[in-house]
C-alpha cells in the first residue's frame, strides 16, 4: 500500500514539473499578428480600389529585398515626398528622411498611391534599442497611426505614385 501512495506521490509530482516547465518555456511566445491587422489594404482590394494582396506581397526593392507585405507600408501624400538633388525622400512624422536609391520599387505601381514601408526602433535612455512596429493603419485613411516614443531608422521600401 505504501509503494502504491509514494508511484501516485511521485507520478503527481512529475505531472507538476512538467505543467510548470511548460508554462515556463512556452510563456516568451507572444500571439502572431496578423498582417493588415486594420483590414484596410484588404478592404480596398476588394473594392477594387487597390491591387491584391498577393502583388503586394510579391513587391521588392532591387536592394532590400521583399518590403515584408503590403499591410507592413502605408500611404504617403504627394507633398510628404520629393526628390532633392535626384533622390527621393519622404517626410514621416514632419521630419525628412532620404530614400536610399536601393530602396526604390522600380515595378510600375499598380496602386497609384504612394507607399512608403519604414522600418521604426524605439529610444531607452541609450540610443536606439531595436527594430519595432511603427504603428498601425487607421482605416479610414490609410495612413499611419504612429506608436509612442518610435523614431525612423531608415526606409526598407518606397514606391512613389509616379515613376516619372
Amino acid at each position: 500500500m505504501k509503494t502504491a501512495n509514494k508511484l501516485t506521490i511521485f507520478i503527481g509530482f512529475l505531472i507538476a514539473i512538467l505543467a510548470v516547465w511548460m508554462f515556463i518555456s512556452l510563456w516568451p511566445l507572444k500571439p502572431a499578428h496578423a498582417h493588415d491587422r486594420s483590414g484596410y489594404w484588404a478592404k480596398m482590394a476588394s473594392d477594387g480600389k487597390a491591387p491584391t494582396k498577393e502583388w503586394w506581397n510579391s513587391l521588392a526593392s532591387p536592394g532590400r529585398g521583399p518590403c515584408c507585405s503590403f499591410a507592413d507600408g502605408f500611404r504617403v501624400d504627394d507633398v510628404d515626398w520629393d526628390t532633392q538633388d535626384g533622390r527621393y525622400r519622404v517626410r514621416l512624422r514632419g521630419k525628412w528622411i532620404n530614400v536610399e536609391p536601393d530602396a526604390v520599387i522600380t515595378t510600375p505601381n499598380l496602386a497609384g498611391i504612394s507607399v512608403v514601408w519604414p522600418v521604426c526602433s524605439f529610444a531607452n535612455g541609450n540610443g536606439m534599442a531595436g527594430q519595432t512596429p511603427c504603428g498601425e493603419l487607421d482605416v479610414a485613411t490609410g495612413k499611419m497611426k504612429w506608436a509612442d516614443g518610435v523614431q525612423v531608422w531608415y526606409i526598407r521600401c518606397f514606391m512613389p505614385s509616379s515613376m516619372s
